[in-house]
This record gives structure tokens, C-alpha cells and sequence, in this order.
């Protein structure tokens, strides 16, 4: 098992509804690939930890990387 821990900063005030459709994508995606974790989001920023196979866990964080949603 593979695991990665990252931070972010939201790109804006996200709200309820935001959050609610990125945990909707998250949990359908990624029960596809095998990928479990925790995403915690407080006064705009992401704490997230993914893990599963390697390289999905990786696909997952690429994804993640290119979401405008967020900043590094």
C-alpha cells in the first residue's frame, strides 16, 4: 500500500455545495481505482491523504494537482 499526504489552499471560499460535489467525484472515482483516505478542508485549506496501489494513488494526486479549485 502506497500512501501521500498533501496541504493545499483553496482557491476561493469554497461552499457547501462545492464540497459536496468534490467529495461526490472523489468517492466515485476513487472506489473505482482501489484509492481510500481522508480529506479534511477547514478556513480554506485541504489536508488530504490518499492511499492505495501506487499508481493509482499517483493518477489520483495528478488529478488533484491540475484542479484549479486549489493552490499549492
Amino acid at each position: 500500500m502506497y500512501q501521500l499526504v498533501y496541504v493545499s489552499t483553496a482557491a476561493w471560499q469554497l461552499n457547501l455545495q462545492d464540497l459536496n460535489a468534490i467529495l461526490d467525484t472523489a468517492r466515485r472515482n476513487n472506489k473505482r481505482l482501489g484509492v481510500t483516505g481522508l480529506l479534511l478542508y477547514l478556513d480554506q485549506g485541504f489536508l488530504q491523504v490518499l492511499e492505495g496501489p501506487k499508481d493509482a494513488v499517483l493518477g489520483v494526486f495528478a488529478s488533484i494537482e491540475r484542479d484549479r479549485r486549489h493552490a499549492r
